[in-house]
């Protein structure tokens, strides 16, 4: 958390909460400000610090266009305030921005704005569609080339899970008000517009959202008193099924390659194979974790010269998977038909390991997929 209100006025503290108590680990960084947007930038690991408004010594209203990044110790400047992204001086230089909402783009490592409203010393302006983006060796950058709605916007967000950026808000109507339905814009980053999604909403209710990392959802909590959850009617997953044994370089393991990367329709999807001595391995696909060709799984290879290890999906479809390190990707593309929706498979690898046993073969752990549609 950063900044406040003192005693003695407004004040630039930097704040932790570690789940049972607040420790303040800054007094210095950026200047005051209010309604700046903060978000966490993965590829960083830093927090970084957007915008805002306050006052100058003259009394007038001013925003910032400043860019600060939080090393868990000290605030420093990436961006001046002179810097690319411009500052509002549509109509004067005191212009202050907000609901200028700011996110990270995972997939695509850049940070992302959208908005935002602008006011004249606290008189209503208007509503610009503004999207820009920002990485280390670009700087901001304006989107134009997108086809996007004008908003209302109320909170942008990143599904890691799906790798798109959601936007929730009104649709601006000529007058500059906002009307029709509160809509769930998405954008995948590539295409060539946003497209409307949902509008669970009437116009005349705000909301808080929130991406939960953890159950892949949107949740929003409406001054009506209801509370909504926001995601695919289908998800495409990727569980953990059955233990590996342990090889030369510990046991192998199958996690997806990205938080995006899993079984949706017309996608691909991937799996990281860890902990391979010789960087290779062959990946086992099945439609079963019960039978295979008539065996019963999951099947005991230690009679196999492979003492531990267990074959758990059935092999009804093999490939190759190689790579750099200790470490290979498999990849298999998901055909676009609704057919598949919810179907379940399972994938293990065997792993060349000369040292591991007699039969210079280990087992990775076994994973489960559900096909989804995003």
């Amino acid at each position: 958390m950063f900044g406040g209100s003192g005693s003695t006025g407004p004040t630039r503290d930097t704040w932790e909460w570690d789940g049972i108590n607040w420790a303040q680990l800054s007094s210095t960084g950026p200047s005051f400000r209010l309604q700046a947007s903060g978000v966490y930038h993965l590829g960083r690991q830093r927090v970084v610090l957007f915008g805002g408004y306050g006052v100058d010594s003259l009394g007038n209203t001013i925003g910032f266009n400043d860019l600060w990044e939080w090393d868990g110790a000290n605030w420093s400047l990436l961006t001046s305030p002179s810097g690319v992204y411009p500052l509002l001086t549509v109509v004067s230089p005191h212009n202050r921005v907000y609901y200028l909402t700011l996110t990270y783009d995972y997939r695509r490592q850049r940070l992302v704005t959208y908005g935002p409203q602008w006011t004249d010393n606290g008189g209503f302006g208007g509503v610009l569609d503004w999207i820009w983006e920002w990485d280390a060796a670009s700087g901001w950058v304006q989107q134009t080339a997108v086809q996007r709605p004008l908003l209302h916007v109320i909170k942008l967000m990143y599904d890691q899970a799906r790798g798109r950026l959601l936007v929730t808000g009104w649709p601006v109507l000529p007058n500059g008000s906002g009307g029709g339905p509160a809509g769930v814009y998405e954008w995948d980053g590539f295409s060539p517009a946003w497209q409307l999604r949902s509008a669970p909403l009437s116009q005349t209710t705000l909301w808080s959202d929130e991406y939960d990392s953890l159950r892949s959802r949107v949740m929003r909590v409406s001054t009506d008193g209801s509370t909504w959850v926001y995601g695919p009617t289908q998800p495409a997953a990727v569980f953990a099924h059955g233990n590996g044994c342990t090889g030369s370089l510990g046991t192998p393991s199958l996690v997806p390659s990205a938080p995006w990367t899993l079984p949706w329709l017309g996608d691909s999807v991937s799996l990281d194979i860890t902990n391979l001595p010789l960087g290779v391995a062959v990946m086992l696909m099945g439609f079963s974790d019960q039978q295979s060709g008539g065996i019963t799984l999951p099947l005991d290879l230690g009679p196999y010269g492979m003492p531990t290890c267990f074959l758990r999906v059935a092999d009804d479809a093999s490939r190759l998977a190689y790579g750099a390190g200790n470490t290979a990707t498999w990849q298999l593309g998901v055909p676009n038909s609704v057919s598949l929706l919810g179907l379940s498979f399972y994938v293990q690898a065997a792993v060349l390991d000369p040292g591991a046993n007699t039969a210079g073969l280990t087992a990775s752990d076994s994973v489960s997929g559900i096909v989804g549609g995003r």
